[in-house]
């Protein structure tokens, strides 16, 4: 393990994810929040994921949906693509260590990656 890095472990209504905590932040990434978008349900709309047994490592974001040479690459430089529909439909959840430590309820803020279905990945730095 890495100085000043901990895993922490929390259940979901579809299994048990690890995420990183470092500092006063917890970070889950990669946490399927739909069934995969492919064989029959490509195209289709998002089925429920089917869950998991083991705890899922939420250390890393999913993976990007396949796609073209992004247009952000002038600003954000080359990146090496990790496209796979497998697996893409992911959501990453930040919150204050202490929002896992007392419970008390607290404000979301939800964001959706946009790229207008051509370029990037709410994985991307």
């Amino acid at each position: 393990m890495t100085a000043g890095i901990e895993h922490t472990v929390v259940d979901t209504d579809r299994g048990k994810v690890r995420g990183v905590a470092e500092g006063e932040a917890v970070s889950f990434r990669g946490i399927p929040y739909a069934a995969s978008p492919v064989g029959e349900l490509r195209f289709a709309a998002p089925q429920p994921h089917p869950g998991w047994t083991d705890v899922r490592d939420a250390a890393t974001a999913g993976p990007s949906v396949p796609q073209a040479a992004s247009r952000l690459e002038k600003v954000q430089g080359k990146r090496v693509p990790d496209w796979n529909e497998d697996g893409s439909l992911t959501v990453n959840v930040f919150t204050p260590r202490r929002a896992l430590q007392d419970g008390a309820a607290r404000p979301v803020l939800v964001w959706w990656h946009g790229g207008g279905f051509t370029s990037g990945s709410g994985g991307w730095d």
